[in-house]
């Protein structure tokens, strides 16, 4: 910004809708093959997730934002880790069949990013729509997730 330049940050939460994979990678392909989608720990952790359409226009409202301005591309909504798995495991096919997996076990199958999911995250869109009037019209993840 210093040197004229325009940058703004965007920071999206966990997206979801269209042709995402990471929650299906990580949750419904597996989740299909062992008869459970898995769940880390008693999933009471929230996720802060954003439909990919919402965050796209999120982008475009940024255009306008102030030079150095960082925003949280968040839907607001935050569900639990367990009811997305719930969904997942209904969009699947396996009648919202779950399995609980501790740190431990999710990071020997997942990798590092376990310890993302296994987060505690709750955020607001509310300085986007303040500033740059950006709205998520996407507001039902778990139908989404849930394949409805």
């Amino acid at each position: 910004a210093r040197q004229g330049g325009r940058p703004v940050v965007i920071r999206p939460g966990l997206l979801y809708g269209g042709e995402n994979r990471l929650i299906d990678l990580f949750y419904g392909t597996p989740g299909k093959e062992a008869g459970a989608v898995p769940c880390i720990g008693d999933g009471g952790n929230h996720w802060p997730l954003v439909h990919i359409d919402d965050v796209a226009e999120l982008y475009v409202a940024a255009l306008r934002a102030e030079p150095g301005a960082e925003y949280l591309g968040v839907g607001g909504t935050n569900p639990t880790a367990k009811d997305c798995a719930l969904a997942v495991a209904h969009a699947v096919g396996l009648d919202g069949k779950t399995v609980s997996l501790t740190l431990d076990e999710a990071r020997a199958q997942m990798g590092p990013i376990a310890d993302a999911f296994a987060l505690d995250q709750q955020f607001t869109p509310a300085r986007a729509e303040a500033e740059l009037g950006w709205v998520p019209a996407h507001t039902d993840p778990l139908s989404v997730l849930a394949g409805r």
